[in-house]
């Protein structure tokens, strides 16, 4: 049914209702078999109001959008936001916030997949305190990279959960750690394999060319020169021993079977209680063996001094000897 409302230039066409109440109204379906129609595209108009059969996307070069109701896809082209020559599959163009992802949940992430397997992923984690991680499957499991909350680096070796074993840990605080972190660490301290005792620590042997520490008197106040040093010798106790297993087995480079010499940290603290040093990671002791070349420098003077006043002292004698005969 077709009416004419009002009649006239002006007046208004209805199909399918009696009370039209714009130009054209039509009431039900409109085929328009012109203009290229196919499956899923969209009628558009052109500058001049001439209206034709376009692709969702916008018209030609790679099909159009399809959905099932829950998701939405399509399988040629590429995506540009922000750019009408995108580069890649998605291409996203912003002066200042080019991708945002927000979670309602815990967890925030990427994956980067090849052939149905996870190789690496990227993201964010709230759970246990907020974490930004990169590794080769997720925060959990596979992590080798880890930025967290407090500033903390962690790099490779083996993290799980924020937890690390191994690998290099960076603190907020300076810190630098290799191997298994502990809770003991000074500021400014380089860790390498082993529980921290000084500024740095190495659990394992150390090769080098030299060793030069700096001693410069312009560093140093209340120089003394040390006294009784060969009756301080004479009361350390220079040892053979074997290092326990239990402590080896912490250290790459330790064997327990290899006869080992040297001095006991504790005897010699009784003594020089300034070459030994404690560790704030259970209480072990080290001794600076090199502090001991002062002493020891001492104590051979002061042996030379009572040897040459113990040559004087026979030279005297034989002297009135040969006088008396």
């Amino acid at each position: 049914t077709v009416w004419g409302q009002g009649g006239g230039q002006g007046s208004n066409v209805g199909i399918g209702t009696d009370d039209p109440t714009a130009k054209l109204e039509v009431a039900g379906q409109v085929k328009i078999t012109g203009g290229g129609p196919g499956d899923g595209k969209v009628l558009t108009s052109d500058a001049n109001g001439l209206a034709s059969w376009q692709d969702a996307a916008g018209g030609g070069g790679g099909g159009a959008w399809e959905d099932n109701g829950t998701n939405v896809w399509r399988t040629g082209g590429k995506v540009g936001i922000g750019t009408d020559s995108p580069g890649a599959r998605l291409h996203v163009k912003d002066e200042t916030t080019a991708i945002r992802i927000e979670t309602e949940g815990s967890w925030g992430y990427t994956e980067y997949v090849d052939s149905g397997a996870i190789k690496y992923s990227m993201g964010y984690r709230a759970a246990g305190g907020e974490h930004f991680w990169l590794g080769t499957t997720d925060l959990m499991t596979g992590t080798k990279l880890l930025m967290k909350s407090d500033g903390d680096l962690l790099l490779g070796g083996s993290i799980t959960g924020g937890a690390v074993g191994g690998g290099i840990v960076v603190r907020n605080n300076g810190h630098v750690e290799f191997g298994t972190p502990n809770s003991g660490f000074q500021d400014g301290s380089l860790h390498v394999g082993t529980a921290l005792v000084t500024a740095v620590t190495v659990g394992g042997s150390v090769s080098a060319t030299g060793f030069i520490t700096t001693s410069d008197e312009r560093c140093k106040e209340n120089i003394q020169t040390v006294s009784s040093a060969l009756e301080k010798v004479t009361q350390l106790r220079g040892v053979n021993f074997n290092w326990r297993e239990n402590v080896a087995a912490e250290f790459e480079d330790m064997n327990p079977d290899e006869l080992q010499l040297g001095l006991i940290a504790q005897e010699v603290e009784e003594v020089v209680p300034e070459v030994v040093h404690t560790s704030s990671v259970g209480g072990y002791k080290s001794v600076s063996y090199q502090s001991l070349t002062g002493l020891l420098v001492e104590a051979i003077k002061e042996q030379r001094q009572e040897y040459q006043s113990q040559i004087d002292a026979l030279r005297t004698e034989v002297e009135g000897l040969k006088a008396a005969n």
